[in-house]
């Protein structure tokens, strides 16, 4: 049995053996990780939120990350024999370290045919062999191959980079939709321009505009309507401080794990065959599917409905109609 006394000597113990690291080490231990992982931490604890929010370990972390090491990008190539697949091995190295990042397959199905000249683009990569190419992030070793390109040539020469120009997003391919760069066509999809539940009390910001562009994605797809990105450009320079957008990003950074694959396999049946039907349907989807993340989802799911029925109420289809866009 274990007494009064000696419970209170346990407890002193384990106080003496349990001592704080000093908020200045933690400080330093978190300055040297990079974003993404800083704003994870903000989970952790209100004093961790209240440390990662304050202004001077702000300041501390950019000065950091401007006066960092350069890293230089390395890249191995290897091949399988009889020569039908190519492995691209990545390292990141400085001065003091080697450091492995990824493995991306590139398939070379016939051994004559002509390896496309390796572009690289903000972070991307562009390679393959022949007319099979594929754009590859080399930090996460993750790939997506491009359409083939109509071409009466065996060999299709292109680049990789940034084009003034006007293209449609392909069936089936997610985009972040920015509000402030958007024009659309309301008869045809203005009933899906719905961007959330937005403001305070809210548990999530600044995704507003992306979910909005995921739910047109999905409904365009369905309805056969083209949905196109580039020129005009806008431009704008109201950038904020980072770590405030963090505060108001970071549970989206982990819901857009489940978020985008729910896009991504969203099937709407066949009887959807206006923008309001398949809306509806997806609000139904989202309350099936997403509400285990967050109660914020239940709400919008209902917020979605909210909204047909406001716009239907205010757009009837006689008046439609009367305008000849029935």
């Amino acid at each position: 049995m274990v007494t009064c006394s000696k419970k209170k000597q346990l407890k002193k113990c384990r106080k003496s053996n349990s001592d704080e690291i000093p908020q200045h080490l933690v400080m330093e231990i978190i300055r040297r990780l990079p974003a993404k992982s800083v704003a994870r931490f903000l989970l952790v604890s209100k004093s961790w939120a209240n440390l990662i929010t304050n202004r001077d370990f702000i300041k501390s972390f950019e000065t950091r990350s401007c006066s960092s090491q350069p890293r230089l990008l390395v890249c191995f190539i290897g091949r399988t024999k009889p020569c039908k697949r190519q492995y691209c091995y990545f390292f990141s190295s400085s001065s003091s370290s080697t450091t492995f990042l990824s493995r991306v397959k590139c398939p070379r199905d016939d051994p004559e045919c002509f390896p496309c000249l390796p572009h690289y683009a903000n972070g991307l990569m562009r390679l393959g062999y022949g007319e099979k190419k594929l754009i590859c992030n080399p930090s996460t070793g993750k790939s997506i191959a491009l359409p083939k390109v109509k071409n009466i040539m065996r060999v299709s020469k292109s680049l990789f980079g940034y084009v003034d120009a006007v293209m449609t997003i392909p069936k089936g391919t997610l985009f972040p939709m920015c509000g402030m760069n958007l024009a659309f066509d309301r008869d045809l999809i203005g009933p899906a321009m719905y961007f959330g539940l937005m403001g305070d009390g809210q548990p999530i910001g600044r995704y507003d505009d992306m979910w909005a562009g995921w739910c047109i994605k999905v409904i365009c797809d369905h309805l056969g309507l083209g949905v196109k990105t580039g020129l005009p450009y806008i431009y704008h320079s109201k950038a904020s401080n980072p770590f405030v957008n963090l505060k108001k990003e970071y549970k989206g950074i982990f819901w857009q794990e489940e978020i985008i694959p729910f896009f991504q396999n969203a099937k709407l049946s066949k009887e959807a065959t206006t923008v309001q039907q398949c809306y509806i349907e997806l609000s139904k989807m989202v309350k099936e599917k997403l509400s285990s993340l967050d109660p914020y989802f239940d709400k919008l799911a209902d917020a979605m409905v909210t909204w047909i029925e406001a716009w239907d109420e205010l757009n009837p289809p006689a008046a439609a109609a009367a305008n000849g866009k029935a």
